[in-house]
């Protein structure tokens, strides 16, 4: 698939409220896995398995990565730890956010893998964030190196029919009213 990152924004903020969040976690849920997808990191494969999974609020990502923005000018060089998250790639966008914020490079530590993230880059060593692991993030003086964002998003077609079940979810269902009223195409379909 070839998406647009407009189509990517949309669909994941529609799958994201069809799972039950709010829907302004589901505008930055939207927001952070465009991001991810602009880094050439498949955003939409790590938010299909978190909605997939029905994670705890205590180690979701989304509600984590809000708390990051929230709290963003409280966040120093002081390590800042949380539990065990379900897939913690979706938390990297917030903290960039959170980055911008505070107009410094943020640390993130998940398990053996290193991320420093700023508003417009990041940079990833050591191995893969696995999920389920415990996140540590503080302030650092150490920058990321610049990365080239990419306009297309490319998720796998079991990734983007798995955000488009639930995407449906936000659909009302039609009604023989809602026809007589003009939504479909009523009673006769000459088309």
């Amino acid at each position: 698939m070839d998406l647009s990152m407009n189509e990517v924004e949309a669909q994941a903020r529609k799958a994201a409220k069809g799972a039950d969040y709010s829907w302004g976690e589901a505008e930055d849920i939207g927001k952070a896995v465009r991001w991810l997808c602009k880094r050439g990191v498949n955003g939409c494969e790590h938010l299909a398995q978190l909605l997939l999974a029905k994670p705890d609020p205590k180690n979701c990502p989304i509600r984590l990565g809000i708390l990051i923005l929230d709290n963003a000018k409280n966040l120093g060089d002081t390590l800042t730890s949380f539990g065990s998250v379900a897939e913690p790639a979706l938390v990297i966008p917030f903290a960039a956010f959170a980055s911008a914020q505070i107009e410094r490079p943020l640390a993130i530590q998940a398990g053996k893998c290193s991320v420093i993230v700023s508003e417009s880059a990041f940079e990833i060593t050591g191995e893969p964030m696995r999920n389920k692991s415990v996140i540590e993030v503080k302030a650092t003086a150490k920058s990321p190196k610049l990365m080239t964002s990419v306009s297309r998003a490319s998720p796998q077609r079991e990734t983007w029919e798995t955000l488009d079940k639930f995407a449906h979810r936000t659909y009302a269902p039609a009604t023989e009213e809602s026809r007589m009223l003009g939504a479909g195409a009523g009673i006769s379909d000459n088309d």
